[in-house]
C-alpha cells in the first residue's frame, strides 16, 4: 500500500504558520517519539522537520496543544477543542455550547460524521478537561492535524455517558442543565 507523505508534504508549512507540528506513527494517533511534548513549549526545528521528512515522511501530523509563534514571537498558547459524539443531536449541542463560550473559528478539522476538533488561541495555557465525549485538550497534549482515513474504523456508535460532579465543575459551562439533550442519551 503507498503512503501518503502527510509529515513531508506539510510539517514545515504547519510550522511556518505558527503551530508546533508532532509526528504521529501512520495510521495511529501515537506520536513516534517519547519526548513529544517538548513540541508544546520549544520552537519547531527546521532541521528536524528536513530530517524527519527523508526518513519517515508518511508520518501523520498532530498539533502540539501549546505556544502559537508568529515568526520568533510567542502569540498564545493553542487549546483544542475535540468532539467525539457520534450523537448530530449531541454534536450540535457541544458545537452551540462551544461557540457560545469560545466563540466561532475558521480552524477545524472534521472527522467522521457529528465529529470535529475546532482550534482556539489563548494567551495563557489552559488546562485539559475530558466532558462526556468532549474533550478539551490543552497544554502538553497534541491532536492529529493530518487524518489517514484508513485509520478509523466505524465502531458501534454509543452513548455519551452522564458526567461526574467534578466534570462539571471543572468546565461549569459544559454543565448538566444546557447540555441536558447530550448527557441524557
Amino acid at each position: 500500500m503507498k503512503e501518503f507523505a502527510y509529515w513531508g508534504n506539510w510539517a514545515a508549512t504547519i510550522a511556518a504558520n505558527g503551530f508546533s507540528p508532532v509526528p504521529v506513527l501512520p495510521r495511529s494517533k501515537r506520536p513516534r517519539f517519547s519526548r513529544w511534548i517538548n513540541a508544546c513549549y520549544a520552537a519547531p526545528d527546521p532541521a528536524f522537520i528536513d530530517r524527519h521528512s527523508s526518513l519517515h515522511g508518511s508520518d501523520s501530523i498532530g498539533l502540539a496543544c501549546g505556544k502559537l509563534r508568529e515568526g520568533d514571537d510567542d502569540v498564545g498558547f493553542m487549546l483544542a477543542v475535540d468532539c467525539d459524539a457520534d450523537d448530530p443531536d449531541c454534536s450540535a449541542e457541544f458545537l452551540r455550547l462551544t461557540e457560545e463560550h469560545l466563540g466561532w473559528t475558521p480552524l477545524i478539522r472534521f472527522g467522521r460524521p457529528s465529529r470535529w476538533v475546532r482550534l482556539f488561541r489563548f494567551a495563557q495555557p489552559v488546562q485539559s478537561y475530558r466532558l462526556s465525549s468532549l474533550e478539551i485538550l490543552g497544554a502538553g497534549r497534541q491532536v492529529l492535524a493530518s487524518v489517514d482515513t484508513r485509520t478509523h474504523v466505524r465502531g458501534t456508535p454509543g452513548r455519551s455517558k452522564v458526567p461526574s460532579q467534578r466534570e462539571r465543575w471543572i468546565c461549569p459551562w459544559f454543565d448538566q442543565q444546557s447540555c441536558n439533550l447530550c448527557w441524557s442519551r
